[in-house]
């Protein structure tokens, strides 16, 4: 099965790096996925520290399923707890696979799922958190986060739309992020496989591309305080059943 790898290039002129490196920001990126219910969660699954002039966020069509003793209500609740790092059971998926967690903490991985997405089923008694970790740079990343229950099945479809945030909020990878912390730039990567951006803070109307951009096609300004989880994940795609 070939991988596919997708670039979006992010450009800072120097003087906004240096004001952004001088007060401790960071660069992050959240990636978008429609889900069979709307409970799931983004997590940050790109992070630079310090902004420098360029850098890339890249990531690969390589998945894994991943699921953890953790009760979701509790990453909603504990800020303690709202950062996923070491998943107790994970196993490589693609779509159209499923991937059942047995009575022995075992994936069990068919091929019986939705064609265009990744479908996580458990024998197992609750509370368990599972979700898809993306390719990123040769390792994986948390990129969501559901309830997964006996008797209904987690369904999980990626979506190519990428979420970067510039903020002075210290997020940790595998992090819940509920509302965005900072100058925010939704971007879509249907047909394309790299985006180049830039961010200016001095910019007259926004420091990211405004509507004379050609970006502007593709690319969206988030406002601080949006909510991401409903930025993100959008509503249950038409093939994907609600359960």
């Amino acid at each position: 099965m070939s991988v596919s790898t997708h670039e979006i290039e992010l450009t800072v002129d120097q003087a906004t790096s240096a004001k952004l490196n001088g007060v401790g920001a960071c660069a992050y990126g959240l990636v978008a996925y429609e889900t069979s219910n709307l409970s799931a969660l983004p997590l940050v699954v790109w992070k630079a520290s310090p902004i420098s002039s360029s850098q890339t966020v890249s990531w690969e069509e390589t998945y894994k399923c991943f699921v953890v003793r953790l009760d979701i209500a509790d990453m909603l609740s504990d800020p303690v707890k709202r950062t996923i790092k070491d998943a107790a059971l994970s196993a490589p998926i693609a779509p159209g696979w499923a991937a059942t967690i047995s009575q022995d903490l075992l994936f069990n991985l068919t091929k019986d799922g939705n064609d265009e997405a990744f479908t996580l089923r458990t024998e197992q008694a609750g509370p368990l958190t599972c979700g898809i970790t993306f390719g990123t740079g040769g390792n994986f990343q948390p990129a969501c986060a559901l309830p997964l229950l006996r008797g209904i099945d987690a369904i999980v479809a990626p979506v190519q739309r990428v979420f970067l945030m510039l903020s002075t909020s210290n997020f940790e990878l595998g992090a819940w992020v509920e509302k965005s912390a900072g100058d925010g730039l939704l971007v879509d990567m249907a047909d394309a496989s790299k985006r180049t951006v830039k961010y200016d803070s001095a910019a007259a109307k926004s420091p990211w591309p405004d509507a004379s951009d050609p970006a502007s096609i593709w690319a969206t300004s988030v406002a601080p305080g949006t909510d991401l989880a409903n930025l993100l994940r959008g509503e249950p795609a038409a093939n994907i059943p609600r359960r």
